[in-house]
């Protein structure tokens, strides 16, 4: 059933690699659908935040924190094939946590450093010009 009530946010896709990855955003959300696209084959870069959490540690406020407070913030999602293609380093169900910047992004994400432990950072898809 469609949500038709007061604050109502519509959700669009805008597809960065066929259907194997994909740009979630609110429908009032602009995006430089054809930049992402072009950014999403660059070479990468790396930030680690240095902060890491145990396995199985509830950190879905940031996740809301991020959608509330930040003005270009969607979320990617990607298909296996997309991994497996290094395309994307990692995919969730409902996307990872993303930040726009025109024709770049950045997306969550976390790597075990040492069992149990996970740091976070972000990956940042840059276009080089």
């Amino acid at each position: 059933m469609a949500e038709n009530s007061v604050g109502e946010r519509r959700e669009r896709l805008v597809s960065l690699h066929g259907d194997d990855v994909r740009l979630r955003l609110d429908d009032d959300r602009q995006a430089d659908a054809d930049g992402l696209r072009a950014t999403l084959t660059m070479p990468r870069r790396e930030a680690w935040s240095g902060i890491t959490v145990e396995k199985n540690t509830r950190f879905d406020g940031l996740y809301l924190r991020m959608a509330m407070t930040l003005p270009d913030f969607g979320l990617v999602a990607a298909t296996k094939a997309a991994v497996d293609g290094g395309l994307v380093a990692h995919s969730w169900g409902l996307g990872v946590p993303t930040l726009l910047d025109g024709d770049s992004f950045a997306y969550l994400w976390g790597v075990r450093t040492r069992p149990p432990v996970v740091t976070w950072g972000f990956r940042r898809l840059v276009r080089i010009r």
